[in-house]
């Protein structure tokens, strides 16, 4: 060590050659080699001008993709070495005759983000795309549901008409052939066909229900019976209609 000045007892250090008292100089020189040995960082200009802006967030974006990316290696390496755990429990008990293992849980990156929709399970960037995506989709009405229900309805109309033609000609039919037997009723044959084909008339309207139960009463009446009330009822509640 060089004396620096003897009024003031202060000597220089050997590392940053500053001035320190006799006492002082030791602790300064332990700390002043251990700094001297760390290697100072370089000032990164480009950080230090976009810190504040957009292409700052991109950067933190992209550096924690890489760590995902890191994590997720880790994760299928982990989840791979499981999977052969398990096969090789599998194998031992069929082996040995043991009943097999239970199957191991299900297992998922705990990184993805999972979507309240569809319930599956995508990572951050995916995610945010795949969420508004599934959402508008959910949130949208069906199509085609008004159009459903009035081609159902149009249906049952149809299948009610042709049950009721099927009716009708099955009553023509079986008139003929009571006619056919009867020669004294050929004048209550044509009147009965003449009304039954006044019933098309009424088929979809108020008095249907009515007019039809007059119609079945007055065929019955007239195969068994051979009298005209019931189709001279029917007649007249048909000239008010």
């Amino acid at each position: 060590l060089v004396r620096a000045d003897s009024n003031l007892n202060l000597y220089p250090c050997s590392i940053c050659g500053r001035n320190f008292s006799e006492d002082v100089l030791p602790r300064h020189q332990n700390i002043c080699a251990k700094t001297a040995q760390k290697k100072r960082k370089v000032f990164d200009s480009s950080k230090q001008r976009v810190e504040g802006t957009e292409l700052a967030q991109l950067n933190k974006k992209a550096v924690h993709s890489n760590t995902m990316k890191k994590k997720s290696w880790q994760v299928k390496h982990e989840e791979f070495i499981r999977t052969i755990r398990e096969a090789r429990k599998v194998q031992t008990a069929i082996a040995s005759g043991k009943p097999l293992p239970p199957p191991p849980p299900p297992t998922f990156n705990p990184d993805y983000v999972q979507c309240d929709y569809c319930g599956r399970r995508f990572n951050e960037t995916a995610a945010e795309r795949h969420i508004q995506f599934c959402k508008t989709q959910h949130e949208r009405v069906p199509r085609g549901r008004g159009d459903t229900t009035a081609a159902q309805k149009q249906a049952v109309r149809t299948n009610v008409l042709i049950c009721f033609v099927f009716f009708v000609i099955f009553f023509c039919l079986l008139i003929c052939v009571c006619s056919f037997f009867d020669l004294f009723n050929v004048c209550n044959f044509f009147s009965v066909i003449r009304l039954h084909l006044r019933l098309f008339t009424v088929v979809f309207s108020y008095a249907f229900p009515v007019s039809f139960i007059l119609s079945l009463l007055s065929f019955i009446h007239f195969f068994f019976l051979y009298n005209h009330l019931f189709i001279y009822l029917y007649l007249l509640f048909n000239l008010f209609l």
